[in-house]
């Protein structure tokens, strides 16, 4: 069958999107994993992102929890001679070039996760840089798969289930946080009653999120703050 390769965005599921508040998180991280066992010797994934004024890597790691893997470099073939990086590095990106895991111990596989249904083989970290929307894309890399007969191109049918994700990083409105402290309070008043004299817009002072602050948003502010613990 096919060997499955595939990135999510939480480790113990499958996740391709994910939606980020710039104000409470600041850098994120996405896991790869293969759906099962390994039949050849290695393979290049590359793996990119087509707006780094939104999020931009930072490195990864290599999951290799109890050396279930038969060994597993990371390089980057842009490089000419290396770096080549051994198990738990940190490790370039975009390039990415796994070998084998051991298939006589991949049902004890400690880095096999079930909510994922996937062996986990390295996270990819990134930092929040900007706004807007990012494409992650996962496909197989210029140096293809290679077998255990002298490195050639191994006749193997690979498979990219959970090849693209999508991080949209915009602000989280908070209804009444007038102030835009993240809470909603008895000090966002005063804010409040002078975006509404002033007719200017402000989505945490239209309280009721029909697209304008007036004397109609009094009432729904007024329960927001009753509701507050």
């Amino acid at each position: 069958s096919a060997q499955d390769f595939f990135f999510s965005f939480d480790e113990f599921s499958r996740q391709s999107s994910i939606a980020i508040d710039p104000a409470t998180t600041s850098t994120g991280q996405v896991f790869i994993f293969a759906g099962d066992n390994i039949d050849f010797n290695a393979i290049d994934l590359d793996f990119t992102n087509d707006n780094s004024s939104v999020v931009a890597f930072t490195g990864a790691t290599v999951t290799n929890t109890d050396d279930q893997f038969s060994r597993l470099f990371i390089e980057d073939p842009t490089v000419v001679g290396g770096p080549i990086l051994g198990l738990g590095d940190n490790i370039p990106l975009p390039f990415l070039l796994f070998d084998g895991i051991i298939p006589a111990n991949a049902a004890t596989d400690s880095d096999f996760r079930a909510g994922a249904n996937g062996f986990l083989l390295a996270t990819v970290d990134f930092d929040v840089v900007g706004s807007g929307t990012a494409n992650f894309d996962f496909i197989l890399g210029a140096l293809g798969v290679a077998n255990n007969s002298g490195g050639g191109p191994a006749q193997v049918d690979v498979d990219f289930t959970g090849s693209t994700g999508t991080v949209t990083v915009e602000p989280v409105v908070i209804r009444g946080d007038a102030n835009q402290d993240r809470d909603v309070d008895f000090s966002d008043i005063p804010f409040f009653i002078s975006f509404l004299q002033s007719g200017i817009f402000q989505a945490e002072s239209d309280a009721d999120g029909n697209g304008a602050v007036e004397f109609a948003d009094i009432p729904m502010f007024i329960s927001i703050l009753q509701t507050q613990p």
